[in-house]
């Protein structure tokens, strides 16, 4: 079985609905998809932040609402699908708080898919469990497959679940591909397929560096440390449900479907693969701990001590700790790479954040710092 999940841009039409469809139906292993509301598309921005927004700004919430309502009637009509919105939508939220109306988007979604595709609805507030602020994982598992049950397809809404007393609860911004990773891990999925507007996963981001590459293949190790400091193609906490139960999971263009996108499974790749985040991160070390308050964070060590910082801070950084009368020993470029050595410097960071932060570095002196990042660009 293969687990599919379809984000906002795939979404954001009645084309590209169709064309998620086609890939759905291309393959007869591709069974239980997860979408996301409907993207940003020719001036219509998402529908999540259409749905924040009336949360966030309740004297002008009609007009955000009433923008959802629009979007959701033409994608309809354009799909042929005749269903009762109104009573779908006061179905959600009646009763509940700003949580199920900024997950209304997703549900709605998973309704329109259901309808225009004749698969079944499957859904997440029955399958998603919510015990305080966290996934319930085990109780998660156990309500997923029975919600699926006997069903041989069906779509489900991302983003979202439910706390035991039936109070809709949300997953973290970007929370659609953690849905996935839970179905695809709770049914013991061999495949776990995320759908996206992207060849894969990029070695930097393309929109600031266009010399960035995509990834053919990562460990789920690089890719939570790429996605966990800043890569967005990937939401973190959809690596480890995959990852425990050794499912690959494979980054793919809806737009593209004949590329190959990115593979992420259990091999470690060497040498240098991509940086961590568009923004850059960098590691500093030094013979001598003193405090930074702009850091990201920092380690003191028995050698001195060890600086996380954005890559704009990495010269007064460095100003920082010369002027502290402190010898800079290196100055890293966080990349996601190969097998973590123990002679690396980021072994304490390793340790330290054991899923967040296994990630190497690229070590250079700090005058070689902006001549290694356009190196590894290229």
């Amino acid at each position: 079985m293969v687990v599919l999940k379809a984000g906002g841009t795939s979404m954001a039409t009645a084309a590209s609905i169709r064309k998620v469809e086609e890939i759905l139906r291309q393959n007869s292993d591709r069974k239980i998809i997860v979408v996301s509301a409907p993207g940003k598309w020719a001036g219509d921005p998402k529908i999540t932040w259409l749905l924040t927004q009336a949360v966030s700004r309740p004297a002008q919430s009609g007009a955000f609402l009433s923008a959802v309502r629009t979007r959701y009637a033409a994608l309809a009509k354009a799909l042929d699908v005749e269903w009762d919105l109104d009573a779908l939508w006061q179905d959600f939220v009646f009763g509940q708080g700003d949580q199920a109306l900024v997950a209304l988007g997703e549900h709605l979604a998973a309704h329109l898919v259901s309808r225009a595709w004749g698969i079944p609805f499957l859904d997440a507030r029955e399958g998603i469990v919510f015990e305080g602020d966290s996934v319930d994982i085990p109780a998660t598992y156990l309500a997923l497959r029975k919600v699926v049950g006997d069903n041989s397809c069906g779509v489900m809404g991302g983003f979202f679940g439910s706390d035991r007393e039936g109070r809709v609860r949300l997953l973290p911004y970007g929370g659609s591909d953690v849905t996935g990773a839970l179905l695809a891990a709770a049914l013991d999925a061999d495949l776990y397929q995320n759908w996206t507007d992207v060849d894969g996963v990029y070695s930097d981001d393309p929109n600031r560096y266009p010399l960035s590459r995509p990834i053919a293949h990562l460990s789920y190790r690089q890719i939570y440390a790429m996605s966990y400091w800043g890569a967005k193609v990937l939401h973190p906490m959809a690596v480890k449900p995959c990852a425990d139960k050794e499912i690959p999971i494979r980054i793919r263009n809806t737009f593209d479907p004949k590329g190959q996108g990115t593979l992420i499974d259990d091999e470690d790749q060497q040498g240098a693969i991509g940086y961590a985040g568009g923004l850059g991160y960098v590691l500093v070390t030094a013979t001598r701990y003193v405090s930074l308050p702009y850091a990201v964070d920092s380690v003191k060590t028995d050698e001195g001590g060890w600086w996380l910082v954005l890559a704009g801070d990495v010269y007064r950084t460095v100003r920082a700790l010369e002027g502290g009368k402190t010898t800079v020993q290196t100055v890293g470029v966080v990349v996601a790479v190969g097998t973590t050595p123990s002679s690396c410097p980021v072994r304490p960071l390793w340790t330290r954040y054991r899923w967040r932060g296994v990630a190497t570095l690229l070590v250079f002196p700090p005058s070689q710092y902006e001549r290694a990042r356009e190196g590894i660009a290229n």
